[in-house]
């Protein structure tokens, strides 16, 4: 940590000399509390790029989040090119056009920082128990707004505030609620659970007299009503509103004026619902006037079942992020993948910029852009097709040395799709510091079946015991002849002499199983939730609890 906190003293010294004289001021802040960045200058991050044809793609610089905390802008081909090493967000990075970095930090501010990673402006909700989440964006009037929580209701609200730091402008969903959504369950924890925050710009419905469309207004996506819809900005009203057919969607946003689309809202449609059987996602542009789905792009191995995101290009390709899934693509209007990145992490809401976007990628200028043509035989299946059980499904605790997820319904069964050179990693037996835990025996089971032929194969029949020599049984298990085939896996546990004497921490568990592919990619060290420091451990855990994903 000793060359982390010298590193970014100097950082700041040398901005504060270099502003001294104009420009915004620097502002101080702790270096992070990790040393991640010490994996960026040894990342071969080229073979993440499985596809790429130039001459269809609309190229551009990518901004993503490492490990979905440090800013990096890779090239097409995958070349990291610029990173923001010192700095640590959560869910969102924008670059504006002059290369100022708009994010939310893991000590729930926002935060703006210049192109060499210096602090120059700080917003921190009046409440410091409220909660900043999902989003956060530049206005045309050049104010941010903050989309943020009430921690002890749960009430979604946005608030516009200018450099100064002055709230110009505030709207809570409470107040607009029942009368946009009058039949709303009521009981839910989470009444809306908004994900994303898009303003308005120039369009033809505005154009041809349509009021509920004026520029500056906003689009919301809130997850928990299943919708999308429109905020006027003027009257605060919810004036348009969209339900059909979506299932826990995200990112509703308007393709721009002079792109192929135009007018038309985008939104990435997850299907949480179809998790315990068929997971499928799924890409939809909707007309908000004529108030119906024009095109949609899916496929039978695309899913993810939180986050996701899709961004218009200039040539009217959409860029995807498959969040959950493990993956972004960029597709044509005629759904042909012409760009496809696959991190060793879960990427999350990827933006595509211009070579010209800022005066910073100017200098960068346009690189090399070598064409990449997939070796893969097969489709890429998402990650989450390989998962006993998807977000929501699993409690995370440590058990037998490390900090795993524990299925919460451990005798159940659900569909998957068998990636290619699959081998199955499953762990299973007891908890020997659960309350109890001694006197517990367990039988556990799992069978898979090819759901095409009916063929059944027992995996695991075995027996574990509290005061065994065994108590924790960890394996591999190799799935040959499986190659891209949809299955059924099915999980038994029985304690016949009870699961120990804490109901809330049973002592026979079963941990999530998974199917890995033999072609999955890697970082060159694991980085655990064990790693993190203690700031960010508990700064997560808030933000997670605060918006619905744990309990």
């Amino acid at each position: 940590m000793t060359s982390l906190r010298a590193l970014h003293a100097v950082t700041v010294l040398l901005g504060a000399l270099a502003l001294a004289a104009c420009g915004p001021a620097v502002l101080d802040e702790e270096p992070p509390g990790d040393d991640m960045h010490l994996d960026l200058p040894v990342l071969d991050s080229q073979p993440w790029v499985e596809r790429y044809l130039p001459e269809r793609a609309s190229s551009g610089y990518n901004l993503e989040l490492y490990q979905r905390r440090i800013p990096i802008l890779l090239d097409m081909n995958g070349r990291i090119v610029h990173t923001w090493p010192l700095v640590r967000t959560t869910a969102r990075a924008r670059l504006d056009r002059k290369g100022r970095l708009l994010v939310m930090g893991i000590d729930n501010a926002i935060k703006i920082y210049d192109w060499e990673g210096r602090l120059v402006w700080r917003y921190r909700l009046a409440s410091e128990r409220d909660l900043p989440h999902h989003d956060v964006i530049w206005l045309a009037n050049g104010n941010v707004m903050v989309l943020a929580q009430v921690e002890e209701t749960r009430d979604d609200y946005l608030q516009e505030v200018d450099r100064g730091g002055r709230v110009v402008w505030e709207w809570r969903f409470s107040e607009h609620l029942d009368a946009a959504f009058p039949d709303r369950d009521r009981r839910h924890p989470d009444p809306t659970h908004v994900n994303s925050v898009h303003e308005l710009g120039p369009n033809r419905w505005w154009d041809a007299g349509d009021a509920r469309f004026r520029p500056g207004n906003l689009l919301l996506s809130a997850r928990t009503l299943d919708a999308i819809l429109v905020v006027d900005r003027r009257s605060g009203d919810i004036v348009w509103t969209w339900s059909e057919g979506l299932d826990r969607q995200h990112e509703a946003v308007m393709v721009p004026r002079g792109r192929i689309g135009e007018g038309l809202f985008l939104v990435f449609d997850n299907g949480l619902a179809n998790r315990l059987a068929y997971r499928r996602s799924s890409v939809v542009a909707v007309d908000p006037v004529a108030r119906s789905v024009v095109w949609e792009y899916s496929e039978p191995f695309f899913y993810s079942s939180l986050a996701g995101s899709q961004v218009s290009l200039e040539n009217g390709n959409l860029l995807i992020t498959e969040s959950h899934g493990g993956r972004a693509l960029e597709v044509t209007p005629a759904k042909e993948i012409v760009w496809q990145w696959i991190p060793p992490w879960q990427p999350m809401r990827l933006e595509r910029y211009p070579y010209d976007h800022c005066p910073q990628l100017e200098r960068l200028g346009r690189p090399e852009e070598r064409p990449v043509r997939s070796q893969r035989k097969h489709p890429y299946v998402s990650q989450e097709l390989h998962f006993f059980a998807v977000s929501g499904e699993y409690r995370s605790r440590p058990v037998a040395g490390d900090r795993r997820q524990l299925v919460r319904d451990p005798n159940a069964c659900r569909e998957l799709v068998i990636p290619a050179q699959p081998a199955l990693a499953v762990g299973y037996g007891i908890d020997i510091k659960a309350p109890g835990a001694a006197g517990v025996e367990a039988d556990v089971g799992l069978t898979i079946t090819r759901l095409d032929t009916g063929e059944r194969r027992v995996l695991v029949d075995d027996t574990v015991r509290g005061d065994g020599p065994e108590p924790w049984r960890q394996l591999w298990i190799p799935l040959p002849g499986l190659d891209f085939t949809r299955v059924e896996l099915c999980l038994k546990l029985v304690t016949p002499l009870g699961n120990g004497s804490d109901p809330e921490r049973p002592a026979a568990v079963i941990e999530n199983p998974r199917v890995w592919a033999g072609d999955r990619p890697t970082l060159p060290r694991r980085w655990t939730e064990e790693q993190l420091s203690e700031q960010e451990q508990r700064l997560r855990e808030e933000q997670l609890r605060a918006i619905g994903y744990i309990q």
